[in-house]
């Protein structure tokens, strides 16, 4: 299905529903127009790329899954892809979500396949604020950007947020149950929002630098306060990184100290049953003829024994420092 918007001067946007009312806006003097495309259907393509002419590759672009945002100069119009992010059900899940973008003279494109927060948030601030969509499709195109952004960021938080909750616990005498799934759960999702981030900052870099006609000079002071907002997410998500590195080092560490701790009490342990094995063994615990010694009482007089290597030993380990 598609939804548009156009506006003339000042005023507020008007629906569009028919495809020659679109055709109409389109060829019409001092006005802006904002097509949304969602999940269109093979027709609604068609519509697509005779309307405005697209190029074939970037038709197939739009239709496809492209892993990695773009921008492509076509001279008569600006193609962009960029992603939003969209949180899973539970950590470990977090995917992004593409969205196409194609920049006109006095119309903005935008294809998507799924259901995108800054789009919805930006249809609705362009619905409600008159002289919004008349400013142009390069100002829709940076509300939508700064949009993202703000997801970006938000989501960092929270990633920022669960580090520190499990930061807490990392030296609880009880760990919770799957600590080290939980770290490496985060540990994914930072590694999905720093990769998409990555190259999204360049896009918005080069146009907040004024790479391309299609972009006013006076809009890429704006565009470069948005790649400032995704530069410190991405500083951001370096630091969650090597937090969640250093949490699971400590992690592994508290566990290994905890298991040389049993070893050294399991060992402690063995070091007193060795000599009194050695002294069952060298007596057999033949008590009427206890190793060829005629004794009233051969069971106390082992017990003796045993007590008598127990503390011999304890001395030994205490006066070596093991224990």
């Amino acid at each position: 299905m598609w939804r548009a918007w156009a506006a003339q001067g000042n005023g507020a946007p008007t629906g569009i529903e028919t495809a020659d009312a679109l055709r109409a806006a389109l060829a019409a003097e001092k006005t802006s127009v904002w097509i949304d495309f969602y999940q269109a259907t093979p027709e609604e393509v068609a519509l697509l790329s005779e309307t405005f002419g697209l190029d074939p590759l970037t038709v197939e672009d739009c239709v496809s899954n492209l892993h990695h945002p773009k921008i492509d100069d076509f001279e008569t119009y600006l193609y962009v892809v960029v992603h939003g992010v969209r949180a899973g059900s539970a950590r470990g899940q977090m995917k992004t979500v593409e969205l196409d973008v194609v920049i006109e003279k006095n119309a903005l494109v935008t294809f998507r396949y799924e259901e995108m927060r800054s789009v919805s948030e930006t249809w609705q601030r362009a619905g409600a604020r008159p002289g919004f969509l008349a400013q142009g499709p390069v100002h829709v195109l940076h509300a939508i950007l700064a949009a993202q952004a703000d997801h970006y960021i938000d989501e960092v938080e929270s990633l920022q947020e669960d580090l520190h909750g499990l930061e807490t616990v990392v030296f609880a005498e009880r760990m919770p149950a799957g600590f080290e799934r939980k770290v490496f759960a985060v540990k994914r999702d930072i590694a999905q929002l720093r990769q998409s981030l990555g190259s999204q900052r360049e896009i918005v870099h080069r146009i907040g630098r004024g790479d391309f006609p299609a972009v006013p000079r006076r809009m890429c002071m704006n565009f470069r306060d948005v790649y400032d907002h995704l530069y410190r997410a991405t500083e951001m998500l370096d630091t969650l990184r090597d937090l969640s590195m250093a949490l699971l080092e400590t992690h592994l560490a508290i566990v290994a100290n905890q298991t040389n701790q049993v070893m050294r009490a399991l060992t402690t342990v063995a070091t007193f049953i060795l000599p009194l094995s050695l002294v069952t063994g060298w007596f057999g615990m033949n008590f009427r003829a206890l190793g060829a010694l005629d004794v009233a009482h051969p069971d106390l007089f082992v017990l003796g024994v045993f007590g008598a290597v127990t503390m011999l030993t304890g001395l030994f380990l205490r006066r070596g420092g093991w224990m």
